[in-house]
């Protein structure tokens, strides 16, 4: 047999349908006799982590998809994975499970911080150069999740009801544009359905994929998203994920094909692109030698080069949300300045789910800002933690954590097959099972430990875990834990808050004296088989921390405030409030911290800053009136502190701006509260249509706490028109940019259009391109060209069912610092067209 030629004529049916499942967790399944290799995916959107969850090889994190929107740099999202692809090639990974370009409707959507904006189209845009830098590398990206996945709560079972025009200008835009620009070499679809269908069956959504915007590449399914068998062939669902497959038996399809259910040719154009997707990641072969699959490697690659990268891009991301009165930067450095807050020492580097990494260092803002102002003095924090923490988080030292593991229900030496040790008190069984488990859903493991406290105190205790549970101390049982076969283990992974169980009262124990701790834990009797639509996952989490008095840290922090000149409080949530798999509880900052800067900035005589760690907008109107600056930095990855310090000192000015509307409450945007708008049968009603975010029929209503755009510096800019030319249907505008303050710094210039006259109801103002600056120094100027097509004008006609510009006036606007709504005083830029036109 000779190599596979591009029309895949040697290709049996058998061997078609062996690609179109996956054959583990992350590998599609390999051919040998055709020299098939297998694809390896990998989460995620901000890291590579490669094969295991808890356990993996340390990974590179660089900062979030909201951080990256906020940067309003595409050439600096390729360049970011340009990197993420060397740690795919470290790590033998081909294909990487990102980006993530759903729209920011929701903000307690746990997920938004995977995502780049509420703008379809900076996320189209950034997410393509994204894309490009990872498919340069010869890896694979998955733009995802096609389509409307903007809530995590029941994302297996919602159906998103979207008008057709919001369904084309906001929530297909971003990916026509990744598919018109970057070509990904496949494209993941969601969990939920659109309209009524599931997305990985819709035709109605496939076909616009593929039959209008011509995309070729593979259609993959999200993880345990695939629902069918015909109905998704149908559709042109191409893959489905993870093996082993539920719905594309070989007996099975051979059977559908030969009776006719099936047609053929759904399975060779799907076994098609699959292939072309092995051929563009270099996974074909000679026929008996497909290439071996690399083994994870586990050393992470230091490079300054790379450190600077993820340095510069949490800097460009951070924006400057209040500066009253130049407090920012902080010059002089011999300054005697605190720091408060858990995120200064334990910051959130990136979201939960898919996005969760296990990091080779992290630059924190404490160690950054010791370093750099000598007279810091690190102050107290508040709680912050959802769950009871784990030992590594808490700081006890347990000495060596041994995991047996006994198949069955009783703890036997019959019946043991396989012992380990942790890291950590926690265990997790997602892709791999270790030799000798005969049955995932009929096991038990004992884990063990010795601790001597080092002095008498009190100590919180908790079980987690989607099967029975129980923690003896010395052989005494302190906590007991029973499971009904009604549980998700799915919250095991995501949201383990739903079956955490504390012990009511906490652990007394005296200092000195040790103690032996055994946890035994039972499998889920959950059966896979009956779950379609969730991953099946065991494990057992035990928390151990010693009770944290936030009375009296308050206490303290107010103490310290009063005796310094400047405050720097950190604050924000973390993997276990923001995350895939659930929503957030609410806009409000974690526990008591909010609490913890009002106590701060009244206490302290000098300035507050806040700096805010967090993915998603948050409620500030308890304290944005009280203190002098507030930074907000979002997930920026493991070179946080060094960026910020950068921007505390002014060696570096902000320059990110805000890529998503900031109001108080969830019931301020359009969307209001999906979850509990959401209807009996599921149904999540768009009912916003295309004014999502700042997208308002009038500006007048738009008075969001900070808008979309919204991001100051430590210096001032020009800008006025140079040019304006319409040439072949095009508009060339080229507007100068000079910096007129004192700092050296770089500009963002967003571009907006108006309809001066509309006769179809439309947004006030929609973005329609932007730029961003080199860094100019004082007096510096740049010239930035921008081009308008008439695609830029048109909007979607329902009755039509295409694009069309309506004839009239369109006026361009240029945001200033405070976003939308604050217009640069320019030259007018009107936009003529004379009559209606219709667009490709």
């Amino acid at each position: 047999m000779g190599s596979i030629d591009k029309d895949n004529r040697q290709i049996s049916l058998e061997d078609s349908i062996g690609l179109l499942a996956g054959q583990d967790f992350w590998c599609t399944r390999p051919n040998e006799a055709l020299g098939l290799g297998s694809l390896k995916f990998s989460d995620g959107p901000n890291g590579v982590r490669g094969e295991d969850w808890i356990n993996g090889a340390p990974s590179t994190a660089i900062p979030c998809a909201t951080a990256l929107g906020a940067s309003f740099d595409v050439e600096l999202a390729s360049q970011l994975a340009a990197l993420l692809a060397r740690e795919c090639k470290r790590k033998g990974v081909h294909g990487l499970l990102a980006p993530t370009m759903n729209i920011h409707r929701y903000p307690l959507c746990g997920r938004n911080f995977e995502s780049f904006s509420e703008d379809p189209l900076l996320s189209g845009l950034i997410a393509a150069s994204f894309v490009k830098g990872l498919q340069a590398q010869g890896i694979a990206t998955s733009p995802k999740h096609f389509l409307a996945n903007e809530a995590e709560n029941g994302r297996r079972w919602s159906d998103s009801v979207i008008d057709e025009r919001a369904l084309r200008e906001i929530y297909l835009e971003p990916f026509r544009i990744v598919v018109e620009q970057a070509d990904p070499w496949c494209i993941m679809t969601a969990y939920n359905s659109v309209n009524g269908s599931f997305c990985s069956e819709s035709k109605h959504l496939l076909s616009i994929l593929r039959d209008e915007w011509g995309y070729n590449g593979a259609v993959i399914s999200d993880w345990f998203g695939t629902y069918s068998t015909i109905e998704a062939f149908s559709a042109g669902l191409d893959l489905e994920m993870p093996g082993p497959t539920k719905f594309r038996d070989q007996k099975k399809l051979l059977d559908f094909a030969k009776r006719g259910g099936l047609e053929k040719r759904h399975i060779t154009d799907s076994s098609a692109r699959v292939l072309d997707l092995l051929r563009k990641t270099g996974r074909i072969g000679e026929p008996g030698a497909p290439p071996p699959l690399k083994p994870e490697g586990k050393e992470y690659l230091h490079d300054l080069k790379s450190k600077n990268l993820i340095r510069y891009a949490a800097e460009a991301s951070m924006v400057l949300l209040k500066n009253e009165h130049d407090t920012l930067p902080l010059v002089y450095q011999n300054t005697k300045l605190a720091v408060f807050g858990h995120h200064a020492t334990e910051p959130a580097l990136f979201g939960g789910g898919s996005a969760s990494l296990k990091v080779p260092y992290s630059s924190t803002p404490w160690d950054a800002i010791q370093r750099t102002y000598p007279a810091s003095v690190q102050g107290p924090g508040v709680a912050i933690d959802r769950l009871v923490p784990l030992r590594n988080k808490s700081g006890l030292d347990l000495g060596q954590i041994t995991l047996d593991w006994y198949n069955g229900g009783c703890v036997s030496n019959d019946t043991l097959f396989f012992s380990q040790s942790l890291d950590d008190t926690l265990y997790m069984l997602v892709e791999h099972a270790p030799d000798g488990l005969l049955d995932k859903s009929d096991f038990c493991t004992s884990m063990t430990f010795n601790f001597t406290p080092q002095q008498t105190e009190s100590f919180a205790i908790s079980l987690c875990g989607p099967g029975n549970a129980k923690c003896l101390v010395d052989d005494q049982v302190v906590l007991d834990v029973e499971r009904g076969l009604d549980v998700s283990t799915e919250d095991f992974l995501f949201d383990r808050s739903k079956l955490e169980i504390p012990r009511q009262q906490p652990l007394q124990l005296q200092g000195g004296q040790r103690y032996s701790f055994e946890v035994i834990s039972w499998s889920s009797k959950h059966k896979a088989q009956n779950v379609n639509r969730e991953f099946f996952i065991q494990g057992c989490r035990l928390g151990l921390s010693p009770v944290q008095d936030d009375d009296g840290a308050l206490l303290d922090a107010v103490a310290l405030a009063k005796a310094v000149d400047t405050a720097v409080v950190v604050v924000g949530t973390g993997t276990e409030w923001e995350s895939e798999g659930f929503d957030r509880v609410s806009m409000q900052l974690p526990r008591r911290q909010d609490e913890l800067i009002l106590r701060v900035a009244e206490a302290c005589q000098g300035r507050t800053i806040v700096v805010v760690n967090a993915g998603s907008p948050i409620d500030m109107s308890g304290w944005i009136d009280r203190v002098d600056a507030v930074i907000y930095a979002w997930f920026p990855g493991m070179e946080f502190g060094n960026a910020l310090a950068r921007l505390l000192t002014g060696e570096a000015s902000p320059s990110g701006r805000l890529p998503t509307t900031f109001w108080d409450s969830v019931h301020d945007y359009p969307a209001g509260h999906v979850e509990s708008l959401m209807t009996p049968d599921k149904k999540i009603q768009y009912r916003e249509g295309v004014f999502v975010g700042y997208r308002q029929d009038s500006l007048q209503s738009y008075r969001p706490s900070f808008a979309f755009g919204h991001g100051l510096s430590y210096t001032t800019f020009s800008c006025s028109l140079k040019s304006h030319t319409h040439l072949n249907r095009e508009e060339k505008i080229v507007l100068g940019v000079q910096n007129t303050g004192s700092r050296t710094a770089s500009d963002s210039v967003l571009l907006f259009i108006e309809a001066l006259d509309p006769t179809t109801t439309r947004p006030n103002v929609e973005l329609r391109t932007f730029a961003k600056t080199k860094l100019l120094e004082p007096g510096a100027s740049q010239d930035l060209e921008f081009t308008l097509s008439a695609r830029d004008f048109a909007y979607w006609d329902v009755h039509e069912h295409l694009w069309r510009v309506d004839a009239g006036s369109y006026k361009v606007r240029v945001a200033g610092p405070r976003g939308v709504g604050d217009w640069r005083n320019i030259d007018d830029i009107i936009v003529n067209f004379s009559e209606a036109l219709t667009v490709a």
